[in-house]
C-alpha cells in the first residue's frame, strides 16, 4: 500500500491532537503522530483507526488515541 494512498485516505478524518473532553484516559494524536505510531492505517483496503495496545500505561496515565 503506496503512503500516498493511506495520506490520501487518511485525510478524510478529522485528527485531533487534544485532551479527552470527557476527561478520560486517552490522549488523542494528530493525523501524523496517529500514522508514525500506528495507531492509523490501512490494511486490505480498510481504513483501521486503533489505540495503543503495546505500551505499559501507569496507572494516572492516558493512552494514546
Amino acid at each position: 500500500m503506496s503512503v500516498l494512498f493511506l495520506m490520501c485516505v487518511a485525510s478524510y478524518w478529522n485528527f485531533e491532537a487534544a485532551s479527552d473532553p470527557t476527561h478520560g484516559l486517552v490522549t488523542y494524536q494528530s493525523r501524523d503522530q496517529a500514522m508514525n505510531k500506528g495507531l492509523a492505517y490501512v490494511e486490505n483496503g480498510t481504513t483501521v483507526l486503533s489505540v495503543d495496545i503495546n505500551s505499559a500505561i501507569p496507572s494516572s496515565g492516558k493512552r494514546d488515541s
